[in-house]
């Protein structure tokens, strides 16, 4: 299932510095996005306030990040104010960041 939302959700508009970037996100009812991140044993992790340009105005949605600890992947999903959940990114390999330390 997580590879279908990979290859559908992905089809981006390649742009240069300083352009826009459209790209299409998968948006389910609150009953099937359960049923995805289920599938994939993701837990809430994080949350923010997610942000996007819509013509000339910022719109702000809630958004939450679910992880799997024990296989490292993780999909970011938006809450629109239309109670639809969209997923805006997906991923693999989470673990904690850790700064590596520079030769002098």
């Amino acid at each position: 299932m997580k590879k279908l939302l990979i290859s559908l959700l992905f089809l981006p508009t390649i742009a240069f510095a300083n352009e826009l970037v459209l790209f299409q996100a998968m948006c389910l009812d609150r009953e099937t996005m359960q049923k995805v991140l289920s599938d994939n044993n993701e837990e809430p992790f994080a949350t923010g306030v997610g942000h996007r340009v819509s013509g000339d105005t910022k719109v702000f949605h809630p958004a939450v990040m679910f992880v799997n600890s024990k296989t490292g992947s993780w999909t970011l999903v938006e809450i629109t104010s239309e109670n639809m959940y969209c997923i805006t990114s997906v991923g693999s390999k989470m673990q904690p960041y850790i700064e590596s330390k520079k030769k002098s």
